[in-house]
């Protein structure tokens, strides 16, 4: 049942080489099912609102700009993919007064060997985009390995590329981030509430990376059968049905 009375404060982080824009009509959808509800979507230094800036090597530097971006106080829904995920829970890990909830989608830490956190098959691709970040090449790559449906390519292509165009990317910055990523490790412990969500068809990321996390953290992951890397984008009913369900 679609909760709509209550008026709750989310932050939304995207995953590696994403920005707010790649929420694509996430948003919109959400909002018809919490339309009280307040958003704030951070971009990380070097994409997005912030893409003159160099991407933290460190994860304190990356929560330290969580730390200045967010306004308010909380506490806070999070929902977080991928990398952002990653960050999201430590930045919960840092602040467990500010999260009353977060839910985490197809992430890793170094609990998965890094061939499972970045599956072999797409190293070509991915490496390829970072060799010559140009706007179109990058975002069709990307797509074409984060989305088992292609209708999904058709309808954001070129939305995302002029987004690439008005904030371009820089390769470092490409580099630096998937350095960062390499290193985050979860707490033993969740640190807040916390659901899990990850998908069997994942080509980018094994779904295990994820399943391994919630075991540590004793919980029951919320497993999609076909979605791909970004479930928000593939099937994003599935993901507010989840949300819907297991709200706090």
């Amino acid at each position: 049942m679609t909760s709509k009375k209550s008026k709750r404060q989310w932050i939304w982080f995207r995953g590696l080489i994403r920005w707010k824009i790649h929420w694509g009509d996430f948003e919109t959808e959400f909002k018809n099912h919490f339309p009280e509800d307040e958003i704030q979507m951070i971009d990380f230094p070097g994409f997005g609102d912030y893409h003159h800036l160099k991407s933290p090597i460190t994860l304190n530097e990356m929560l330290d700009h969580v730390d200045a971006s967010v306004k308010g106080q909380g506490p806070f829904h999070v929902l977080a993919y991928s990398l952002g995920a990653m960050v999201a829970a430590q930045w919960s890990d840092r602040h467990p007064q500010k999260v009353k909830q977060q839910f985490l989608l197809n992430t890793s830490d170094q609990k998965s060997p890094f061939y499972k956190r970045l599956r072999p098959a797409q190293w070509p691709l991915l490496f390829s985009r970072i060799a010559l970040p140009s706007a179109e090449f990058v975002e069709s790559g990307i797509l074409d390995v984060i989305s088992n449906r292609p209708e999904m390519k058709e309808k954001y292509l070129v939305r995302f590329v002029e987004a690439f165009e008005k904030t371009p990317v820089n390769r470092q910055n490409l580099l630096r981030q998937l350095s960062l990523a390499t290193r985050i490790h979860f707490s033993k412990k969740a640190p807040v509430p916390t659901v899990i969500l990850t998908s069997l068809g994942d080509r980018l990321v094994h779904h295990s990376c994820s399943i391994k996390i919630a075991k540590a953290w004793n919980l029951h992951p919320q497993i999609h059968s076909s979605a791909g890397h970004d479930i928000s984008l593939d099937d994003p009913d599935w993901v507010i049905e989840k949300i819907e369900q297991f709200l706090l």
